[in-house]
């Protein structure tokens, strides 16, 4: 009958999973984007490696020394947001600063107060040099730099690996501070593994964020369950995913 309950639940039934096809539809459009090839990348992007050149950073212990006037001697430490304190300043952004620039920034900030003295500004200790390594990898998380130096590769395998079942490797995304260009870089690179072999290895530097998104039908799938089965009469007619 036209108004039976049941012939009501089934058009409910169809409706969603129309939505279904349309959205794996849409989806499956944003997916076929591709990076950029490693091959033709990788150069581009290692001639902006700027490790050594990257002076202060976050996690650095700065050692403060002023001749003749040791009572004003301090150790600051440089905070996440690039910030250190100094005493009778109070907060400066250091970060990115080379010493030699710090030392000058800080001789102009206490003239009036010593005008007789100098000072010198040391790295007394760097902090932690990390990446960060985020989506689809067994272990996404930030990761300390041995020896200030890793290249791609290494950051997937200190994450646990790659899951090529759920990564798109064909969009990973890299992002890095230039610290000559004072910006934000970034690049869309098809990384997936018959690329590996062929490819110079991609240096990382302090800093730079990998992300390794999931491929779209992870992302329907997730939505399917969590949203499309609670909205139909039957779930069960739509196994979950997983």
């Amino acid at each position: 009958m036209p108004g039976s309950p049941l012939k009501k639940s089934l058009l409910r039934l169809r409706a969603p999973r129309r939505g279904v096809a349309l959205v794996l539809g849409l989806l499956a459009v944003a997916c076929s984007a591709t990076g950029s090839s490693l091959t033709e990348t990788v150069p581009e992007v290692n001639a902006t490696w700027a490790a050594e050149r990257m002076g202060i950073l976050p996690g650095d212990t700065l050692e403060i020394r002023f001749t003749e006037r040791s009572d004003w001697n301090h150790d600051t430490v440089v905070q996440p947001d690039g910030k250190a304190s100094f005493l009778q300043l109070g907060v400066l952004l250091v970060a990115g600063l080379s010493p030699e620039e710090l030392d000058e920034k800080l001789t102009g900030a206490y003239a009036a107060d010593i005008r007789q003295y100098e000072l010198t500004v040391f790295v007394q200790k760097t902090g932690g040099r990390t990446i960060s390594i985020l989506g689809a990898v067994d272990e996404p998380g930030m990761y300390p730099m041995p020896g200030g130096r890793m290249t791609m590769l290494d950051a997937f395998s200190v994450a646990g690996g790659v899951n090529e079942a759920r990564a798109n490797l064909k969009d990973v995304h890299l992002v890095r501070w230039s610290p000559d260009e004072r910006r934000q870089l970034s690049w869309r690179l098809d990384a997936r593994t018959e690329q590996w072999p062929v490819a110079e290895p991609l240096l990382l530097q302090p800093f730079d964020i990998l992300y390794v998104p999931m491929k779209t039908i992870v992302h329907v799938n997730i939505w399917v369950d969590q949203y499309i089965r609670q909205m139909i009469p039957f779930p069960y007619m739509i196994p979950p995913i997983y």
